[in-house]
């Protein structure tokens, strides 16, 4: 099954990418196929001029709908915005915000 990771990225990168990699981690353990935005796209340091709309493009067009579930890890605007995708599609989300 593949799961789509929500975290939140851009208030500090290193951090959440730390984060991101001991979640996705506890998911493939237990069988799943984590996907990851801040893990996926490495390149990405900082969102700057329109890296942000391009990799929420890749999110929203083709990530969170080849997921057959989605885990949301916290409130940014990104993490919203693929939420609300999720919704429309009809993916069952799993809401991890603390």
């Amino acid at each position: 099954m593949k799961v789509f990771i929500s975290h939140p990225f851009s208030a500090s990168p290193f951090i959440n990418r730390l984060k991101c990699k001991q979640i996705c981690k506890k998911h493939r353990n237990k069988g799943e196929v984590p996907i990851c935005p801040a893990l996926h796209f490495p390149f990405i340091t900082k969102e700057k001029d329109n890296e942000r709309e391009i990799i929420m493009s890749y999110c929203l067009d083709n990530l969170v709908p080849a997921c057959d579930k989605f885990y949301l890890y916290g409130r940014s605007n990104g993490c919203i915005e693929e939420l609300n995708r999720a919704e429309l599609l009809g993916i069952e989300i799993i809401d991890l915000t603390k």
